[in-house]
Formats: C-alpha cells, sequence, structure tokens
C-alpha cells in the first residue's frame, strides 16, 4: 500500500494555512474598500430620494406642497425630512456604518460646516443648501456644485462624488 509520509502532509497543511491568512488579508481590505462605497451610494440615494419626492410633490403625512430635504446632523447621521408651510416632519434617519461624511464643499472649496440641509421645493425639486455652522460663508451655500467627501473609518479611504445645482450626481 502507499501512502503519505508525514512531511508531505505537514507541507499541504502549512500551504493550505498560507493561502487561508492570504485570502483573509485580502478579504479585510476588500470589505473596508466597499463601507465607503456603500456609504457614498447611501448618501447619493438619499438626495436623489428627496429630490424626486420634491419634484412628483410626493405626500408626506397626508399633506401636499411639501418641501423635502436631507439634513446631515453630523458627520455619520442623515435625515430624510419633509415640510410645508405649518409643520416639519422628520420621516427617517439614516447612520452611515464605519463611514463619515469628511468634507461638503462649495465651488471654491469653501467648507460647508455641519449641521447642513440640502432642500428640494415641490414641484420643481430646485436645490438649495443650508448651513447651521457659523463659519460656513454665505457665498458657499450659493455654489452651484456641492462637493461630498466620504471617509472609511476604518483604513481612511475616501470617495468623493458632486451634486450640481440641478440634482445630477457625479461620482469618482
Amino acid at each position: 500500500m502507499r501512502a503519505f509520509t508525514l512531511v508531505e502532509i505537514l507541507i499541504v497543511i502549512s500551504i493550505m494555512a498560507l493561502l487561508a491568512v492570504g485570502s483573509f488579508v485580502y478579504f479585510k481590505d476588500f470589505s473596508a474598500k466597499k463601507a465607503v462605497e456603500k456609504a457614498a451610494g447611501e448618501v447619493q440615494s438619499l438626495l436623489r430620494l428627496a429630490q424626486s419626492n420634491a419634484t412628483s410633490s410626493t405626500k408626506c403625512n397626508d399633506q401636499g406642497a411639501i418641501s423635502w430635504s436631507l439634513k446631515f446632523t453630523n458627520a455619520t447621521t442623515m435625515k430624510l425630512r419633509c415640510s410645508n408651510s405649518s409643520e416639519d416632519r422628520e420621516v427617517r434617519t439614516y447612520t452611515l456604518e464605519n463611514a463619515q461624511v469628511d468634507q461638503i464643499n462649495g465651488d471654491s472649496e469653501c467648507t460647508i460646516g455641519l449641521p447642513a440641509t440640502i432642500s428640494y421645493t415641490p414641484g420643481l425639486g430646485i436645490q438649495s443648501i443650508s448651513s447651521s455652522d457659523v463659519f460656513t460663508l454665505n457665498t458657499c451655500l450659493q455654489s452651484s456644485i456641492i462637493t461630498f467627501t466620504i471617509k472609511n473609518l476604518i483604513n481612511n479611504d475616501t470617495k468623493t462624488f458632486k451634486l450640481s445645482k440641478g440634482g445630477a450626481v457625479n461620482v469618482q
């Protein structure tokens, strides 16, 4: 009968262990990279949802003529809101996982401080931005392009995308 020697078995086991360690390291980097992509996708989707709801005059709490907005309360929390002349209502709160909104910049690289709100008017979906940060310049709030930088909290990778005044999103 022919059998494997102990040395042959140990060599095969050590090769399998090395492959397993290499795969684990690659998977860890892969999952960290996907965290920032997922967070950027969530922010983009919420901005599009707010714009779409305003453009289509989606009712909120059985109220018509609703303005929809996305409020960035801090670097990891966003609130989808609807409002009319008499009521401002929070529809849903979203929290980013393993990522944060690192920067929001206007045209001339001016920083828009948090908390910041991007609002869309009913029927037209015209976008406006406001900030409660006293250091945010008024000219920055009038920017035609707003750049968002999302930062991965695990490996500090970043992903940016631009939101134009017309609502188009340009992912980079």
